[in-house]
Order: structure tokens, then C-alpha cells, then sequence
């Protein structure tokens, strides 16, 4: 079944008949950013907090009212939330009232990323009396690659916090998945998968992923091999869009770092509904560019997150389940259940 995907992938021609596919009537999900401000400055990041030279927008944080009427708006149509965006969503000082007011709200999926340097034991103790979700941290690496690579991040600190919401959530059986990230950039040989290994035996799930460049092409030594693979359609506008800080929303996170104006800009989520954005123009237009392969002189031409739709299939690998795709790896325990689908 495998080869049998990978054939037709290779075999592709961008210049096929458009698929003809309709959009849902809302997103899957969305992207919440609840801000674009960072207490580190990773060496392999694009954005630092918006500190790169390339960086054009502005540093803020959401209004709460904001952020709980585009929660709403999903909870009317059963939509999904990641609880950030470009920054470190914990520095948001209202957190966890907006968190708070998501799983009230019975949202299906609840998940945010964290650099877990403010995953501390009083963030913890009230986190777990009410989240009901997803929580991925990144760690890339060991103590001296995630140090060098992750500027202003403490290991131990992390790792200290780490332990701490794990043992919290045994005691208290929080329905909360916790996974940590790694990001594929220039680690010693074999860390990897000391890694993986080390880090599935504490918790759910372990991320392996791709690093990129200002144009979001893929830098790293690529962990599968799809570089060579003809380019395949990127379903983003079928699936999801970001409401950045400010209300402003985009198609996605290669968005971040080129300003809240131009043709990548689909609406403004304070004056429109997400329905309205969702259904409006602009992303209409994407959509149309995309299917006909329309994409010269856009954001879309350079990138490469079309290979998250480049899939391998799931398998067993030395007592471990993995999932592979041309942008990321995920790994489970054989004991544990068969990975289910985590959010892009």
C-alpha cells in the first residue's frame, strides 16, 4: 500500500486536471495566536520573537474579548484550536482564561506548542484542574544541543517542568496528552534517535520535524526521502487558517514574518466572522490559484510545507509505531495506542 502511494506521488503531474475538491463550510480547525512575543531567540527560528531582520509585523498580544468570540464561533461549528502561533503562548498573562474558556466550550481539539521554559509547578497545579487536550514541548535535543540551539532555554529547567505536569497529571488523571518536539537541524549523528527513544518511554507521543528557511524551503538533512518527489497540492486552504494576534487572518504560518498586509492577508477576524473569511474572497482565490497551480511570484512558490502531504504510512520500527510524512516523523510506543491523526 505504501509503494503503491508512493508510485502515484512520483508519478504526479502538477499540471493534472484540477481536483474540482469543495472546501467544508468552516475550517477543521484554526490557529489562535495568542502571541507573537518570545522569551527565547532559537538559532534555527524565523521569527525570534520578532526580532529577524526579515520580520515585518508587530509584536503584541490578543484581546481576551477577541480571542473568546473566535472561540465561540468554532464551538458553533465544532472546530478545532491551536492555542498559538508564532511566540511563546504561555507569556500571554491571560492564558489561562482563554484555555479555560475553550475546554468550556467542549471544542473537539484542544492543542497548543510551548518552549516549557513557564511550564512551571504554579502554572501546572492550575492547568490541570481544568485543560482538557494536547500539550507539545519543544525539546531539541540533549542538554547541549537543546541549549545551543534553543538561546535563553535552561535543559534542566524544562526537563524539571517536564517531569513535574507528568507526575501531576498521573495523580490527578487530567485528560491531557503530552508530547515534546525535535527539530530536525544539526544535532550529532545518532541523537535523534537516542532521543526518540529516550522520550517515548515518559510520554505519548515524540515529534521529529523539518526545519526551514525564510521561504519555508526545508534547510535541514531531510529525515525521509521526498525531496526528489514532484510537487504535490497543498491542502492548507481546504483545512485551516491562522487568526493572527491581532485579529488579522492568514493562510498559514509561512505568513508569519512578511507583515499584516497584501494578498496573504484574508480578512480581519474583528469585523468579519470566521465564516465570512472562510468563504470570502481572498480565500476563494487561493484556493483557485492553488488547484490550477497558479502560484508564481506568491508566498506558496518557494514553500515547501506541500511535503506534509507526502505520507508514508504507519508501521512498526524497532518496538516503536511511526508515522511518517516528507515534513515530520511521529513516534509512539508499541503499548501505547496507534497514533491517531496529530494536528498539523
Amino acid at each position: 500500500m505504501i509503494l503503491g502511494k508512493l508510485r502515484k506521488l512520483l508519478t504526479r503531474n502538477p499540471k493534472d486536471k484540477p481536483s474540482g475538491k469543495v472546501p467544508p463550510p468552516f475550517p477543521y480547525y484554526i490557529c489562535l495566536e495568542t502571541t507573537n512575543a518570545c522569551n527565547l531567540r532559537c538559532i534555527h527560528c524565523l521569527y525570534r520573537g520578532g526580532t529577524t531582520k526579515h520580520y515585518r509585523g508587530e509584536v503584541g498580544y490578543m484581546d481576551v474579548q477577541l480571542a473568546k468570540h473566535i472561540l465561540d464561533q468554532l464551538a458553533a461549528h465544532k472546530g478545532g484550536v491551536m492555542l498559538n502561533g508564532d511566540g511563546e503562548t504561555l507569556l500571554h498573562k491571560h492564558f489561562h482564561e482563554i484555555a479555560r474558556y475553550a475546554v468550556d466550550l467542549d471544542l473537539p481539539n484542544i492543542y497548543f506548542n510551548t518552549n516549557g521554559t513557564l511550564l512551571k509547578p504554579a502554572f501546572t497545579d492550575e492547568f490541570v484542574r481544568y485543560f482538557r487536550g494536547s500539550v507539545l514541548i519543544s525539546l531539541d535535543g540533549f542538554k547541549e544541543s537543546h541549549e545551543r540551539i534553543r538561546v535563553g532555554s535552561s535543559y534542566d529547567v524544562v526537563v524539571s517542568n517536564l517531569e513535574y505536569l507528568l507526575e501531576q497529571i498521573g495523580k490527578t488523571h487530567a485528560p491531557i496528552q503530552v508530547s515534546v518536539s525535535f527539530c530536525n537541524y544539526d544535532q550529532p549523528v545518532g541523537e535523534r534517535m537516542a532521543f526518540v527513544r529516550y522520550w517515548t518511554d515518559r510520554v505519548d507521543e515524540v515529534s521529529v520535524g523539518e526545519v526551514y528557511d525564510r521561504d519555508y524551503r526545508i534547510i535541514s538533512k531531510r529525515i525521509n526521502h521526498s525531496s526528489q518527489m514532484q510537487r504535490v497540492q497543498c491542502g492548507i486552504p481546504w483545512e485551516t487558517c491562522v487568526v493572527r494576534w491581532n485579529g488579522i487572518v492568514v493562510p498559514c504560518s509561512n505568513c508569519f514574518a512578511i507583515g499584516m498586509d497584501g494578498e496573504h492577508v484574508l480578512g480581519d477576524a474583528r469585523r468579519q466572522t470566521l465564516t465570512e473569511i472562510w468563504n470570502g474572497p481572498a480565500l476563494r482565490r487561493l484556493r483557485r490559484r492553488t488547484e490550477h497551480w497558479d502560484i508564481a511570484g506568491t508566498i506558496c512558490e518557494k514553500c515547501e510545507r506541500w511535503n506534509m502531504y507526502v505520507t508514508f504510512g504507519e508501521a512498526e520500527e524497532n518496538g516503536l509505531w511511526v508515522r511518517r510524512t516528507g515534513v515530520f516523523n511521529l513516534y509512539r510506543k508499541m503499548n501505547k495506542s496507534s497514533l491517531t491523526g496529530s494536528p498539523r
